[in-house]
């Protein structure tokens, strides 16, 4: 999902910065008023953007879909070809070269495994061969490379909407209990 959602996730964070900015400027949206709060148009850009974000990172393809805006083909390797079974598996091999064919980029989800096993080489190998600039169209991925980056922005998140959100209970308690009372 990173791979293939992060450019739309940013586009729509950037996207969704225009009107909460636009609300915030003419104070539509409610502020404490405080001096300490901070920027009136950051909070609330903090509390929506990380999870717009997130939502499209983790879900952007299916919230696009309706639209008509067509997913990608994917053919994960791990799953289309047997891993136990070596009849199967050797079917599934010979037919790589088709798939490989039909690919406009590789995408490889690196662990210390990968070139243990005999057909990710010629997988890979194909791939190269198969293509002039297959040095770009060829992105590999370390796998815990990937948790870190959804570890960082999760907890970036969690940390900008958490402050936010203390702010925004500062703003409510304001408008729900008259001070000096």
């Amino acid at each position: 999902s990173f791979h293939f959602n992060f450019e739309s996730a940013a586009l729509a964070t950037m996207i969704a910065h225009i009107p909460i900015t636009v609300l915030a400027y003419f104070e539509i949206l409610p502020s404490s008023d405080s001096p300490d709060d901070g920027d009136r148009m950051s909070l609330w850009n903090r509390v929506f953007s990380g999870g717009i974000f997130m939502l499209f990172l983790f879900f952007g393809r299916n919230i696009v879909a309706p639209f008509g805006v067509q997913s990608p083909n994917v053919f994960l390797d791990k799953v289309c070809i047997h891993q136990v079974d070596d009849d199967i598996r050797g079917k599934g091999i010979m037919k790589l070269g088709a798939f490989l064919a039909r690919s406009e980029e590789m995408v490889i989800l690196y662990t210390n495994i990968y070139l243990l096993k005999l057909w990710t080489i010629y997988e890979v190998a194909a791939f190269l061969a198969m293509r002039e600039n297959a040095a770009q169209t060829m992105k590999v991925v370390p796998v815990s490379l990937v948790g870190l980056v959804l570890a960082a922005c999760t907890y970036a998140y969690c940390i900008s909407a958490g402050s936010a959100l203390l702010i925004f209970t500062k703003i409510s308690f304001q408008y729900i209990v008259p001070i000096g009372v």
